[in-house]
């Protein structure tokens, strides 16, 4: 399967109950061909709005880490572990997350990724298959090994976090910066 067509299935998916409430649902955006992949929890409201992850001021943070690695969206792989807008922003449940799993697996496989950077918690603890205190892991690497996939993980905080803790711009930048010394 290509990407395009990846994404064609992603946009009329309806395995779980946030499609009745989207907009859209938001695929991926980047390089199918990119050495890193960002993958954050969920799509946020703008981002429903517009078809395009990472959009409004939660993207200015990442657009701001991506610059200060000399690097921009189409050098990266930005996906989410759910594809459409959770009511009033609350975090995708786990049966929407497993819903939506069979598409970051197989972006993992379409993208082929040397390093993974996990946005938060959930993406983190997700993706590692156990707890993960973003506060004493950020900015740690950790290998990932599946069936089909092989690579490091570098943990950070949500680029949403940011919006809330500006202080968190810079830390998140230099975890991004990291990522980007791995490859």
């Amino acid at each position: 399967m290509e990407i395009d067509d990846h994404n064609d299935e992603i946009k009329a998916c309806e395995r779980c109950r946030l499609h009745e409430n989207r907009t859209q649902a938001v695929p991926n955006q980047g390089s199918a061909d990119a050495d890193v992949m960002i993958v954050g929890k969920m799509v946020g409201y703008k981002d429903d709005k517009v078809g395009l992850p990472y959009q409004g001021e939660a993207g200015n943070v990442l657009d701001y880490a991506l610059e200060r690695a000399d690097k921009t969206r189409k050098d990266v792989f930005l996906t989410n572990l759910t594809r459409c807008y959770p009511p009033e922003s609350r975090d995708p449940r786990t049966d929407e997350l497993d819903r939506c799993a069979p598409y970051f697996e197989r972006e993992l496989e379409l993208v082929d990724p040397d390093v993974i950077v996990a946005l938060g918690k959930l993406v983190a603890e997700r993706i590692l298959g156990r707890d993960v205190k973003i506060g004493d892991e950020h900015g740690t690497h950790h290998t990932y090994n599946t069936l089909t996939y092989r690579g490091e993980v570098v943990v950070t905080y949500n680029v949403g976090a940011a919006t809330y803790e500006p202080g968190l711009r810079d830390t998140i930048a230099e975890d991004i910066v990291h990522a980007f010394d791995l490859v």
